[in-house]
């Protein structure tokens, strides 16, 4: 006769030893994996995908996935965009902003809310960083480096250059080859191109940066400088003239005035013009 309480009881155990086996094998897998991805899965929330645009984790995996809105990146990511595609990824207050053709790679040090470093190697990303201690954010070109306690901010790379313009806070932008530094303010853009030395600033939208307009102020001061000669030697002819007939003279005065120099001119050519009477 069948004794059902004790097949109860053995199906019970069954059940019992594999729910145990189940969440040792879990518990197990959860220790030998890395500590660090573990704690970062989860940690940037998509917002917005329009367009074309992928993502893989940014540790030895070579496969790119298909990004698309409400998927949640770990911490250490590498996201880019094609053609026309736009991408918007969150974490707390901080936002990235991807433009098309940008490339990053999101890698955090240590501690995934200390510091982050991202790597821009192309397109234009805009970035809205929460308030941090100094030197825990910063974005890395090929070209310069932008360090930001809590700001927005945009870095748009090229083949040949880097730029940074802010729009809120101040960035501290530095050339990645010389390491010049410039401090860079609201509406102020900092760039750097491959053979610049030290970094050049001006306001948004103009074209005129630090270092081209003391290029610029250098050929003002020389053309000013030539031009006043040109007058002097112009005067110069004028004077010399006097001393022969009015039409030889004028001609002759304004030859040289026009070759003449400054006091030069008003020397030698009002003497010449004194010691050649007409004839």
């Amino acid at each position: 006769m069948l004794n059902f309480d004790s097949i109860k009881n053995r199906i019970f155990q069954f059940i019992f030893i594999g729910l145990v086996t189940f969440a040792s094998i879990n518990l197990l897998h959860i220790i030998a994996s890395d500590p660090s991805e573990a704690k970062s899965s989860g940690y940037w929330d998509v917002l917005y995908v329009e367009g074309s645009a992928q993502w893989r984790p940014a540790k030895n995996d070579p496969t790119w996935r298909t990004l698309r809105n409400n998927l949640q990146l770990p911490a250490h990511v590498e996201i880019r965009t094609f053609g026309t595609g736009q991408a918007l990824i969150v974490h707390g207050f901080d936002k990235i902003e991807m433009g098309p053709d940008a490339v990053i790679e999101i890698s955090p040090e240590a501690d995934a809310d200390a510091t982050t470093v991202v790597s821009q190697t192309e397109g234009k990303v805009g970035y809205s960083i929460e308030k941090r201690k100094s030197g825990t954010f910063s974005v890395k070109t090929r070209y310069l480096v932008a360090v930001v306690k809590g700001t927005g901010f945009s870095v748009d790379v090229s083949d040949q250059s880097a730029a940074v313009s802010v729009e809120e806070g101040s960035v501290s932008v530095s050339n990645a080859n010389d390491g010049g530094t410039a401090a860079v303010g609201v509406g102020m853009t900092a760039s750097v191109s491959a053979n610049s030395v030290g970094v050049s600033t001006g306001s948004t939208g103009s074209s005129n940066s630090s270092n081209a307009n003391s290029n610029a102020s250098s050929n003002n001061g020389n053309n000013g400088n030539n031009g006043n000669n040109g007058n002097n030697g112009n005067n110069g002819g004028g004077n010399g003239g006097g001393g022969g007939s009015p039409n030889e003279n004028s001609v002759a005065g304004s030859n040289n005035g026009n070759h003449g120099k400054g006091n030069n001119g008003n020397g030698n050519n009002g003497n010449n013009g004194n010691g050649n009477p007409p004839i």
